[in-house]
């Protein structure tokens, strides 16, 4: 099935690789121009390289607000608008409950759950009424391995927004 985008706008979090690398792909397939962010600058060029020339990749890290805002300015020059933003940055760090640091707990919640505020309130200046704010979940919300405790946690905070 083929739905298009032909024309919209796009931010893909977490995109250098694996999930987030293949809805940006999804995305050019069916028409969007779609800006990728990830942490190392030449690993997120590399994945936009291997989407395709609709696919600008840019380094952020959705767990600092001033490289989101960032973000937001780049797409508002370059695009004017943003018409879908996808919140998939993600990290783990396993441990089990009595063995989690403050490190941890910092890494985890700072990319997968403050990140995604950051992602989607810098977003929203450049969106209109009808475009999408999509967040990637996780079965660990509700289910977590023992040892993916702060992740599940993390996950579970989406339902919330």
């Amino acid at each position: 099935m083929h739905i298009s985008l032909d024309s919209k706008v796009a931010i893909v979090t977490g995109a250098s690789s694996g999930i987030g690398t293949a809805i940006a792909r999804q995305f050019v397939e069916c028409g969007a121009r779609v800006v990728i962010t990830g942490r190392r600058q030449d690993t997120i060029e590399q994945a936009a390289a291997r989407i395709g020339p609709n696919c600008l990749g840019l380094a952020a890290d959705v767990s600092n607000r001033a490289d989101m805002e960032r973000l937001a300015a780049i797409v508002r020059e370059r695009f004017g608008r943003l018409d879908v933003v996808v919140a998939n940055a993600a990290v783990g760090a396993n441990a089990r409950l009595g063995e989690i640091t403050e490190e941890k707990f910092s890494k985890v919640i700072g990319t997968n759950l403050l990140g995604v505020v950051h992602t989607v309130q810098s977003a929203l200046p450049l969106m209109k009424p009808g475009g999408s704010v999509i967040l990637i979940g996780s079965t660990a919300s509700h289910e977590a391995p023992v040892s993916m405790s702060i992740y599940g946690a993390a996950k579970a905070g989406l339902g919330a927004f």
